[in-house]
């Protein structure tokens, strides 16, 4: 189960490359789910969220991965309770943020996506 939790780490790993690398198809990819498909990012977060709770045993940090888990589902469940214009608007704003902001701000989301890949547990490494 822990390949999972490793799998989503990478994917958002990548993900978070793509706004360090080029962050004008970061902002599309944001837009294009702002207009009318919030519900895949809430069932994403939430179905992520569940998968990493049930993960977490088998991983090297249990309590790191839990907790992250835990905090998952709870942002799904705002965004669920959220008004989708409100939404709407905090995925424009974001979007609308400089080039040096986003990147900066997806270096350090990479660098926490390492951290989750090497917290699953998988591949087993040993540092």
């Amino acid at each position: 189960m822990n390949i999972l939790v490793a799998i989503m780490g990478l994917a958002s790993g990548l993900v978070s490359m793509l706004g360090v690398v080029a962050p004008d198809a970061l902002r599309n990819l944001i837009l294009y789910f702002k207009k009318g498909r919030m519900w895949r990012a809430v069932l994403t977060r939430l179905v992520g969220g569940i998968v990493f709770v049930i993960a977490a045993p088998a991983c090297r940090h249990p309590e790191f991965i839990r907790i992250f888990g835990y905090f998952v589902i709870v942002a799904a469940m705002v965004m669920i309770f959220a008004r989708p214009k409100g939404l709407e608007a905090f995925a424009e704003s974001w979007a609308a943020l400089p080039d040096v902001l986003i990147r900066t701000w997806c270096l350090g989301s990479a660098a926490f996506c390492v951290y989750i890949v090497y917290a699953s547990g998988w591949p087993l490494l040993s540092f």
